[in-house]
């Protein structure tokens, strides 16, 4: 009888500490890939470069920003993008968070964006949402122009 619970004890024991398949987490990557959102004004478009890494292009529609288009002959549903910002990236679980490289490190907290995947349709919505919706990361190029989508529900 004595062995038997010796026996349990080392099956016990070794079950508590032997690893298991759920306990290893499986590092996901966009790396290679890129995605474009479009929500209100704002055309916004990540380059996903590395394992952790990339950059995005912010851009506006050129009608909302403060410039003449006639006199630079801009059509106002041309997209106008900012500079590249850098970033890195983790994924865990379902949920993006972007880094941004060239922020003021004295802000609380820091403003990294936040997505959560979304099996059923393929995509990456923003956790911040703004009077004109959430962020949402399709995969694809960067546009060049603006097109009306009906808005996310």
């Amino acid at each position: 009888m004595q062995r038997i619970s010796i026996f349990i004890l080392l099956i016990s024991l070794y079950s508590c500490h032997s690893p298991t398949k759920n306990t290893a987490q499986k590092q996901l990557s966009l790396k290679s890939t890129q995605w474009n959102s479009q929500f209100y004004i704002h055309n916004n478009f990540y380059h996903f470069t590395g394992k952790s890494s990339g950059y995005s292009e912010d851009g506006n529609v050129a009608w909302s920003c403060p410039i003449d288009l006639k006199a630079h002959k801009i059509p106002g549903n041309k997209i106008i993008y900012g500079d590249k910002a850098a970033f890195t990236y983790a994924i865990k679980d379902s949920k993006l968070t972007i880094h941004y490289l060239n922020q003021d490190t004295t802000q609380t907290p820091l403003d990294d964006r936040v997505f959560n995947y979304r099996k059923k349709h393929a995509d990456w919505i923003s956790e911040d949402v703004y009077t004109y919706g959430s962020e949402v990361l399709k995969p694809g190029k960067r546009n060049a122009f603006y097109e009306d989508v009906p808005a996310i529900k």
